[in-house]
């Protein structure tokens, strides 16, 4: 480590003895040292692949069976209109707004309307039913 035994404090007031310089050269060098490890577990940190049990576990297929009949009972709930065909294609179908758009001739910004609209009516259907 050539670098090291030969850095020196170079400001204007700074008072070079052997103390400070030593003092110097050692917080230097742990400083690039802690640097490098620092960058080393962010690098090691990007490349491996976090292992979490809860990823190779099955499917909870009855949770998701239960919330489409909630949500199947929930949109009978809504006077038959646009508002529920729409909420019927994005959330039991899983359409876009954009191929709901297209297939009820109506344009997107249409749909995310109808969309926000239902969803508020539901809202308050459910807050009437819990409260």
């Amino acid at each position: 480590m050539p670098g090291f035994l030969n850095s020196y404090p170079k400001g204007r007031n700074d008072e070079v003895t052997p103390q400070t310089t030593l003092m110097e050269r050692v917080r230097k060098e742990l400083y690039r040292r802690a640097w490098r490890l620092q960058y080393r577990a962010k690098a090691d940190r990007h490349r491996e692949i976090p292992w979490r049990a809860e990823s190779f576990a099955a499917p909870d297929f009855t949770a998701q069976a239960d919330n489409r009949m909630l949500v199947r009972q929930l949109l009978q709930e809504l006077p038959r209109d646009k508002g529920r065909v729409i909420l019927y294609s994005l959330y039991i179908e899983n359409e876009t707004e954009v191929q709901i758009a297209r297939k009820l001739n109506l344009s997107q910004q249409a749909v995310s309307k109808w969309k926000r609209k239902s969803l508020h009516r539901l809202c308050q259907k459910l807050s009437s039913l819990n409260g």
